[in-house]
């Protein structure tokens, strides 16, 4: 699998809230530090903060 293609993957899965023992597994990671790295802007968009702007309307 191309490494965009694995990138992608990961993503995607982590956004349909896969979890990330899954998600390495597909991705052949051995710990969870790159898929979390690849993750990462989808958890800011899942945080408490971001939750709550969006019913405030804020976002």
């Amino acid at each position: 699998m191309s490494h965009a293609c694995r990138i992608g993957a990961c993503q995607g899965m982590l956004a349909a809230g896969i979890d990330i023992g899954r998600v390495m597994l597909a991705g052949d990671w051995e710990r969870p530090k790159m898929p979390a790295y690849y993750g990462r802007k989808l958890a800011r968009d899942r945080s408490w903060i971001a939750e709550l702007s969006k019913l405030q309307k804020r976002l």
